[in-house]
């Protein structure tokens, strides 16, 4: 009987740890689902409502400078980095849960999470992300490393579509964290 009820006590852990393993593999698996959508998913009105808001903060930006120091002489070209309010509180809102915080400062900076709004502007389309999977899957240490392939659909205003990309994107997550800590399109972005 003491036999019997080891056995089926062993055999309830090994069933629960497998359904844990198996629930934080879907789980984590929409970390980068999520992340993929949420990058390449934006509509014109989006784009045209980002450019308008980062005009304001630097249009605001310089009447501050000026007011600082009215006395600077005027130069035809001036180069200067600002901080949006609007565009930190918007990366902030898509992807903090999903990017950690180091790596998520380093995407922002180089340009790679607000790229597709001034395409979308500029070419007054939307974009939707389509046949995303996943195609491969490692572990490594306290990294889980994962290669994605989807299409980008765009659409003019009218939702006719007007070109697609198919891509593959790199992913390190670690799993303590849940959090992305590498991202990579494993070829040139579409969005230049």
């Amino acid at each position: 009987m003491n036999f019997l009820k080891r056995y089926l006590a062993t055999l309830l852990i090994i069933l629960v740890g497998l359904v844990t393993l198996q629930i934080n593999r879907v789980i984590a698996s929409t970390v980068e689902e999520t992340f993929i959508e949420t990058l390449y998913t934006v509509t014109y009105e989006e784009a045209a409502e980002f450019d308008k808001r980062i005009e304001e903060d630097y249009h605001d930006f310089v009447v501050k400078e000026l007011n600082q120091a009215p006395n600077l002489p005027l130069m035809p070209v001036v180069l200067v980095s600002f901080e949006s309010q609007y565009m930190t509180n918007l990366i902030n809102e898509q992807f903090e849960s999903l990017v950690e915080a180091d790596y998520l400062e380093k995407l922002l900076i180089n340009g790679d999470l607000t790229r597709i709004y001034v395409y979308a502007y500029e070419h007054q389309a939307n974009y939707s992300v389509v046949d995303l999977n996943m195609i491969s899957e490692t572990l490594e240490d306290d990294l889980i490393k994962q290669k994605w392939s989807f299409t980008i659909v765009e659409q003019d205003t009218n939702q006719k579509p007007t070109n697609t990309w198919e891509l593959e994107a790199l992913f390190n997550r670690s799993a303590t964290s849940n959090l992305l800590t590498y991202f990579k399109l494993t070829q040139d972005s579409p969005f230049k």
